[in-house]
Parts: structure tokens; C-alpha cells; sequence
């Protein structure tokens, strides 16, 4: 009896079966009934499978609908990371000419002559006693390095022993403009204001001027730097002029670079 009861189909159960077979079930089921008790319910028995089969046909196009959804998502993401693939290597290549055409238009012409200062120097100077100086002995140390966009030389003085005995630190910048056609360094100092000083550049040679107040009046202060052949050495002998004509010498120093 009870293997005949577990035999009976349950006229309001849904079959398990695989999403597109699920309606097909439930109509097969309601057409294979028979039996009077059966018969008897047929109209209710028809409307429970149809109910059935519609809310199987729901489920399986929900399936279907969010199947479709993940396929166009995952089409989506692999687009854009195609699309990121593609262009990323043509960005690189971009910046890299950008970067290479700013680097060869700055290093190359007069601005690149501002090189001949690059590295780091050690230097000895020696003052003498004149109307505009006294005697003393000076050494320090000089780093001057390419600004980061490289459109200035920047050059870092220590001076270890001045004639007060606390050690100097000032600043130098160089620089060019393709304006002007013209070198340009300024000099600042932590006492005093800063000041610039006109350049000129003549092979291994460079020149710099600036008219100073002095007592009243304006002298001229030139100082000629001679860098060695290989670039190694520099000598700089620093004058004083009153009237442009008449110069005197207050200072000369040499220089090695002894380091990058």
C-alpha cells in the first residue's frame, strides 16, 4: 500500500527538471492523470499545472535574463580592458616624445653651455687687502645641479672659513633666455639682498658684471671664470672698477670638481 502511495504522483508538485524542461514537465504530468477521483478534479488539476508551468516558464526566463546579464557585463569589462590595452602603449609613447623633444630642445644650443657649472666643486680663494678688501684665506665647497625642468643651473656655496669665522651659505642661479639671447646669474645671500649679475660667455671663458652702491656711489664687480679644457678645473679672478677703466684685483681662487 504504501509503495503504491509513493507510486501516486502529487497532482500539485512541479518535477525537477532542467530549466528549459520545467513547463514541459508540469503539461505532461496534468495529461497523464487518470483515475475517478481524478477525473472529478480535471478543471483543478488543469488550472494547479498551468499555474505551474507559467511560474516555470518565469523562472527559467529569469535565468536566462540574468545569464544574459552577466554575459554582457563581463563583454563590457573585457572591452574596456581592451580598449585600456590599446591605448595605454600609444600614451607612453606620447609622453616619452614629449619628454624627449623638452630634453633635446633644452640641452641642446646656448642653454646647454650652462653644463660647464654641473657637479660638485671644492674651491680655494685668496682675498687681498685693497681699498674695497682685506687679506684673507677662504675654502668651501660648491654643488651645482640642473633644476628639475632643467631650464636653470642652481649652484649651492658653502664658504667654511670667511673672514668673520661662521661658515657662509649662499646661493648662485644661472640661467638663459632665448629671448634676450642673453646668460644671467643671481646671486642670494641670507644677510643680504640679492643681486644680479650680467653674463657673458666667450669659449671656455665666462664673465659676470653687476654695478654695486658703494659709499654713495656705484662700482663695478666683475669676475672671469676660465674652466679647464676637460671641464675639470676653473680659476676666477674678482676686480673692482670705480670708473670702468681702472681695475683691482681683491680676490682669486681655483676650483676642481670632485664629484657629479
Amino acid at each position: 500500500m504504501h509503495d503504491e502511495m509513493a507510486k501516486q504522483p502529487n497532482p500539485n508538485a512541479c518535477s525537477v527538471q532542467k530549466p528549459g524542461n520545467l513547463a514541459m514537465s508540469c503539461v505532461f504530468n496534468s495529461a497523464t492523470e487518470r483515475g475517478g477521483s481524478a477525473r472529478k478534479g480535471h478543471g483543478l488539476q488543469i488550472r494547479r499545472h498551468a499555474s505551474c508551468a507559467s511560474n516555470a516558464i518565469m523562472r527559467d526566463t529569469s535565468r536566462r535574463k540574468r545569464r544574459w546579464l552577466m554575459g554582457l557585463r563581463s563583454r563590457a569589462s573585457t572591452f574596456t580592458v581592451s580598449i585600456i590595452a590599446f591605448l595605454l602603449p600609444m600614451l607612453l609613447v606620447v609622453m616619452h616624445a614629449r619628454a624627449v623633444t623638452l630634453d633635446a630642445s633644452q640641452m641642446s644650443g646656448p642653454a646647454s653651455k650652462l653644463g660647464a657649472w654641473e657637479g660638485h666643486w671644492a674651491y680655494d680663494e685668496r682675498d687681498f687687502e685693497t681699498p674695497y678688501s682685506h687679506a684673507h684665506a677662504n675654502s668651501g665647497t660648491g654643488d651645482c645641479n640642473w633644476s628639475p625642468n632643467r631650464g636653470f643651473m642652481v649652484c649651492d656655496y658653502l664658504n667654511r672659513s670667511p673672514g668673520n669665522g661662521v661658515p657662509a651659505n649662499d646661493l648662485a642661479v644661472f640661467s638663459y633666455s632665448s629671448t634676450a639671447h642673453a646668460y644671467a646669474r643671481l646671486g642670494i645671500f641670507k644677510d643680504a639682498k640679492p643681486f644680479a649679475e650680467h653674463v657673458t660667455v666667450n669659449g671656455n671663458a665666462w664673465t659676470t658684471t653687476a654695478d654695486i652702491p658703494y659709499k654713495g656711489g656705484t662700482i663695478t664687480l666683475r669676475t672671469v671664470h676660465v674652466f679647464s679644457s676637460d671641464g675639470t678645473k676653473a680659476n676666477a679672478t674678482t676686480e673692482i672698477s670705480a670708473d670702468g677703466k681702472t681695475w683691482i684685483t681683491i680676490s682669486r681662487f681655483t676650483a676642481a670638481r670632485i664629484g657629479r
